[in-house]
């Protein structure tokens, strides 16, 4: 008997003692518990849970902040900071993605319509709000999804129920009377880890003043299209991926707009004698209120999630395509040679460097870089598909 031969007897053995002790098979417990029913009586034993809380991204708003339109208020002036390495800086860029693009409004606007708000050349850029902190190629807010420690207050999905009227023996009739759809709107509550200097805590003061400025109306105004259309400049659009313990498959997905409708301003100045530092404001707990509902395990989430990836960043804008051998429309490509899935093993050498895509296939968390973000000492060599060989 050979060692493989050998392995397959000791594994039906296995099998076999797990069965007789009404576990059933010790290689497809899970595979049992769909399939049939239990006659012992005593229960399954089967691995827990294991998704991982994993990411959440909040979409940058698009608040003008422009130095026309915010020199003239004696708070949101303090954001006009030239030095592109300080957090003032970083929250202005953070808050007006086209102010730190550099973009002309008639530009901007007409890159909107055509669902592009990436690759502006030379002949488009004026007096960029670049910021070293800031990417502008990143749709997100990095400091608040690798500072966030806890986010509550997603509802669940509850079916509302309808009885008639009783008969004369006092008989009824019960059905579900509702909408699968979540519509209704309610507070969430997220809680930010800060850091020195208070970034975080000043990142949603200066959002939710400029939000109320907007509302008030006498100095700040919004972006012309947006009055135009009537549109709130200053809601998040939030997104909550859960994936499996890899890290790799998305099991889970939900996405609501929101609004920041509180800030801890007052306990940063806040005093306590016994304390020579302050602690008030090392945790923060801020709330929003969203405004179109909740959605949950929605394809079209993730359509849109890499939607808004690639509106700020050109290169990771689907190229739509058939592939003969799979028959699977909508296979991804990056729009330049230099970008590159990033295969699991290379992801730590990248990490903070790197821009999420969904495969719309498989449901797999896909991480592109330029290829400039490579370490000098890792040497790659790229498919034209922009695949690592």
């Amino acid at each position: 008997m050979n060692e493989k031969e050998l392995q397959s007897l000791m594994k039906d053995y296995v099998d076999l003692a797990s069965r007789l002790n009404n576990l059933g098979s010790a290689e497809a417990k899970t595979f049992d518990i769909f399939r049939g029913l239990d006659t012992s009586g005593r229960g399954q034993i089967v691995s827990m849970p294991t998704d991982q809380n994993s990411l959440v991204f909040f979409g940058r708003p698009m608040c003008n902040l422009s130095y026309n339109n915010i020199q003239t208020d004696r708070v949101l002036v303090a954001l006009t900071n030239e030095d592109n390495t300080s957090f003032a800086r970083a929250i202005r860029a953070y808050l007006d993605p086209r102010s730190n693009r550099g973009l002309r409004k008639a530009d901007m606007i007409s890159r909107i319509l055509k669902g592009n708000l990436g690759g502006a050349d030379d002949a488009t850029i004026y007096d960029a709000v670049d910021s070293s902190l800031v990417d502008p190629l990143n749709c997100f807010i990095p400091l608040l999804s690798n500072t966030l420690t806890s986010f509550s207050g997603f509802p669940e999905l509850v079916g509302d129920v309808y009885s008639s009227p009783e008969g004369m023996f006092r008989e009824s009739m019960t059905f579900l009377d509702g909408t699968p759809r979540i519509y209704q709107n309610q507070s969430l509550t997220a809680n930010f880890q800060n850091i020195n200097s208070n970034p975080v805590g000043m990142l949603f003061f200066y959002w939710l003043y400029y939000s109320l400025a907007i509302h008030e109306g006498t100095l700040v105004r919004p972006w012309p299209d947006h009055v135009i259309e009537r549109r709130l400049d200053y809601p998040t659009r939030i997104t909550k991926l859960v994936l499996d313990s890899r890290r790799q498959q998305v099991t889970g997905i939900a996405t609501t707009i929101a609004m920041v409708t509180s800030s801890n301003i007052g306990d940063f100045f806040n005093h306590q004698r016994e304390s020579v530092t302050k602690t008030e404001n090392r945790d923060i707990s801020i709330q929003f209120q969203t405004h179109v509902g909740f959605h949950y395990q929605d394809v079209i989430l993730i359509s849109e999630f890499n939607d808004q990836v690639a509106m700020y960043n050109r290169n990771m804008r689907p190229v739509e395509l058939t592939n003969p051998e799979t028959k699977l429309v909508g296979q991804f490509l990056t729009g330049d040679a230099q970008y590159f899935r990033v295969p699991p093993d290379l992801l730590p050498y990248l990490n903070y460097r790197v821009y999420p895509r969904i495969n719309l296939a498989t449901n797999v968390l896909e991480w592109y870089a330029p290829k400039s973000a490579v370490p000098p000492r890792i040497k790659i060599t790229l498919t034209n598909n922009g695949e690592v060989v």
